[in-house]
């Protein structure tokens, strides 16, 4: 039972409740003997009555407050008081870092201190096994807010080197979310785990959530024993650098960490000390705290907002855009067409940077996904309280059965995938009907895998393809102002490409010249989803995301470089991947139920808040539960009379279905957001009136989905694909003749749709696209055509 102010217990006065936990309460006390105030931690009866407590918290207790150190709490006496174990400490005016903005350099003097305190103890046989912000406080200097110290809290419930748990045999102690995978495996905390854990507490101050997060504590457990250390720069591009920091002290194996935590935060303040720091203007930058406090896991997401918002208010300071210019040369394949009608943009694009030392926006890191907290005690004393804060007291074998059940997004057999079965874009289209691809209209590049060059007005069945799942088909238009258009399937778990492979993005590992038959990609298997556009090819194969051919925006998500590859390469820091969409240079995929994006980022279709090209995935805004993503997207000649000019001006936009809703990023001169306005977004919003959506495709200035099985489209209506009368609209209109739909596309002017098992497709048909046997001008056409397959 908590203790009311004024209560006495072993020679001291309560004040006040300080906080309380799954280990007890801590209160603010004085001594009555020597007439100072100090912090008193009671160990609640439920925890002391294990067999053998009271002996182990003496020994520890002991032990522990042997330590001094100017970076640890000191713990001054302890005792056994009407069978409840106590300790008292010593009470500071601070806070801990779950209430602290940090600079990259505060965060270096904090681990450096922090780093230096967990050396002495490891010296003197005390590890912690419970680093993570709430069990760190801070002190600043009134007169210049200088951080003066930086204390470690919560030895109380260290595990002495080489003697018995403090909680039992078989039992865990700490926090998921930053807690090494060899003791969530079950083994002995050591002096490198205390190190595992000041990383991921110092990537969490840094990045703004921790190195692992998921809608459940196994998904985070899975992510620190298996999964690769995601970089820091998906989330601070800024901070890339220091990635070979992290990737060492966060190694799964303990013996490649760095030999003590005092050479980890040596190399972390040499890695902010860098030339390559120095570029970035961003350095100096605070984030807000991180959201996991008092021992959050990384669990279940809270619900949607109602528009991407950031949980700690605005960021300090003013972001200022990077200047805005035109892009010049077509050095890569110039994506689309003439310009949409409607409203011209009154804005070019900024100039796309790729590599690791392009120029970051301002950091918006939020925390999607992370669980919501719950409301804490004012505190402005020692913040002992967070010692306190849900440690968890797990037995390991429960840890492992849950890792085995896992969650949807886990289980990559159960995650949803909503890949299309019709694909439309640059004068061709393509079904899978019956497991058997079709595709009809353009065929210049071999597009139709029909083994020919020949155009179709109307299907024609793809050669050398069955068990057909998915379609995909993409590409761009020629200096020379002709298209080029590569197509890919899925079919029985292999990726089938044909087309247009100038940059490989057939994945034959060839590059350069036409295939017009369907060609298996080589080195990628169980394959669940794919996508094709701008000379980039991209596939879900397994829980990996893999891309091929353009690089020239560092859309291939690698990090660094922006040559072509003809074959399927890993892109490096995601979870599990369960879709994945690329066109205009830029790439997204679908990751543990987040959205992340790559490469070119003109309009803010990366949705980071910023207009600053990604060479490797950064999260996207406060998205959870994603299940399917698109990207789309059209070109200005500065010269409309001369489309063959070498200047060009882009307009991409980027959607997603998250939580069965619809959120659009971007572009949005033509209302293809679906927000009401013509506002370009760089982060979310969510899309008005549309619920229970399934599947979406945006390109061209405008945006369809499936939204409880019908078929809705809005944003520019120059070539009649939004499939109903009235014009452009900038909220989704519904295709009115269309019922029980499963898949749709629309892209350069065009659009399909999968309905009641026929494919229907409606507006630009100048290639035949339509797939009714008619093309040219005239021809096309305004509201949904069956298809004869």
């Amino acid at each position: 039972m908590p203790l009311s102010p004024g209560t006495h217990i072993a020679g001291y006065r309560v004040v006040s409740q300080l906080g309380a936990g799954g280990m007890g309460e801590v209160y603010l006390v004085e001594n009555l003997q020597l007439e100072r105030r100090e912090a008193l931690k009671v160990i609640s009866t439920a925890v002391s009555a294990q067999p053998g407590f009271n002996q182990r918290f003496t020994n520890e207790a002991r032990t522990t407050a042997k330590l001094d150190h100017r970076s640890i709490i000191t713990i001054h006496q302890y005792g056994i008081s009407d069978g409840s174990p106590w300790f008292s400490m010593s009470y500071v005016d601070g806070k801990d870092l779950t209430d602290e903005r940090l600079t990259p350099a505060e965060v270096s003097t904090v681990v450096t201190q922090v780093a230096d305190a967990l050396d002495y103890a490891h010296r003197h046989h005390v590890v912690h096994r419970d680093i993570k912000p709430a069990n760190i406080l801070v002190t600043r200097d009134p007169a210049t807010n200088a951080i003066e110290r930086a204390l470690v809290l919560d030895f109380g419930i260290a595990k002495l080197a080489g003697s018995a748990n403090l909680t039992g045999t078989h039992s865990f102690i700490g926090t998921v979310a930053f807690s090494a995978p060899e003791t969530l495996e079950g083994a002995d905390a050591t002096a490198l785990s205390d190190q595992y854990s000041l990383a991921c507490t110092a990537y969490a101050l840094l990045a703004g959530q921790p190195p692992f997060v998921g809608q459940s504590e196994p998904s985070v457990m899975l992510g620190h024993i298996q999964r690769p250390v995601p970089h820091i720069g998906q989330l601070r591009g800024d901070l890339a650098h220091l990635d070979p920091v992290f990737q060492r002290a966060l190694s799964k194996n303990p013996a490649a960490r760095y030999p003590d935590c005092r050479s980890f935060a040596a190399a972390l303040q040499a890695a902010l000390d860098s030339p390559a720091a120095q570029g970035n203007t961003m350095v100096a930058g605070s984030v807000p705290p991180p959201t996991l406090v008092g021992g959050g896991t990384g669990g279940p997401p809270a619900p949607h907002p109602s528009g991407p918002q950031h949980q700690f208010g605005p960021p300090h300071g003013q972001y200022t855009p990077p200047p805005q210019a035109t892009m010049t040369g077509p050095s890569g394949p110039q994506p689309l067409m003439n310009t949409p009608s409607g409203p011209q943009p009154m804005y070019s694009s900024a100039p796309h940077l790729s590599g690791p030392h392009a120029q970051p926006g301002h950091p918006r890191p939020g925390y999607p996904g992370m669980p919501p907290v719950p409301p804490k005690k004012k505190r402005t004393g020692l913040i002992v309280a967070g010692v306190l804060g849900a440690v968890l007291l797990l037995v390991v074998a429960a840890v492992v059965g849950l890792a085995v059940v896992g969650s949807t997004v886990d289980d990559p057999e159960e995650a949803p995938v909503a890949q299309p079965v019709v694909s439309t874009n640059f004068g061709s289209s393509c079904a899978v009907v019956n497991g058997s691809v079709h595709c009809w209209g353009d065929n210049d590049s071999g597009q139709l895998g029909d083994g020919t060059t020949t155009p179709h007005t109307r299907p024609v069945a793809v050669t050398g393809v069955s068990n057909a799942t998915a379609v995909a088909t993409g590409g761009y238009l020629t200096g020379e102002n002709a298209y080029v258009s590569t197509a890919c399937a899925i079919a029985a778990g292999d990726a089938f490409c044909w087309g247009n492979n100038h940059y490989g993005e057939v994945g034959n590992g060839a590059s350069g010249s036409t295939v017009d038959a369907a060609t298996k990609v080589g080195t990628i298997s169980d394959v669940k989803a794919i996508s094709t556009g701008w000379g980039t090819t991209c596939a879900v194969a397994g829980t990996d995301a893999y891309c091929w051919g353009n690089n020239e925006y560092g859309q291939l998500g690698t990090g660094g470089g922006t040559d072509p590859v003809s074959a399927p390469v890993k892109v490096p820091g995601l979870g599990v991947v369960t879709d994945i969409a690329t066109a205009y240079g830029t790439t997204c995929a679908v990751s543990d139920g987040s959205a992340f994006c790559w490469g070119a980022n003109d309009n803010g279709q990366i949705g980071d808040g910023s207009t600053t090209a990604r060479s490797a995935p950064v999260k996207v805004g406060s998205l959870t539960d994603v299940t399917d993503i698109a990207i789309g997207g059209y070109h200005e000649a500065a010269d409309d009379d001369d489309p063959n000019t070498n200047t060009s001006t882009y307009f991409q936009t980027t959607c997603a279905v998250a939580g069965g809703d619809a959120w659009c990023w971007g572009s949005n001169a033509y209302g293809q957001i679906g927000d009401g306005t013509g506002e370009t977004r760089q982060a979310p919003v969510q899309v008005s009136n549309l619920s229970g959506v399934s599947a979406i495709s945006t390109d061209w200035g405008t945006t369809c989905a499936v939204s409880d099985d019908r078929a809705f489209c809005w944003g520019d209506d120059d070539r009649s694909q939004l499939g109903s009368t009235g014009g452009s609209v900038k909220i989704p209109r519904e295709v009115s003749t269309l019922t029980d739909v499963t898949s749709i596309s629309t892209g350069n002017g065009t659009s399909c749709a999968m309905s009641a098992s026929s494919v229907y497709c409606w507006g630009f048909n100048n290639d035949g696209q339509i797939g009714d046997g008619s093309s040219g001008d005239g021809a096309n056409r305004t509201t949904p055509t069956k298809l004869t397959i």
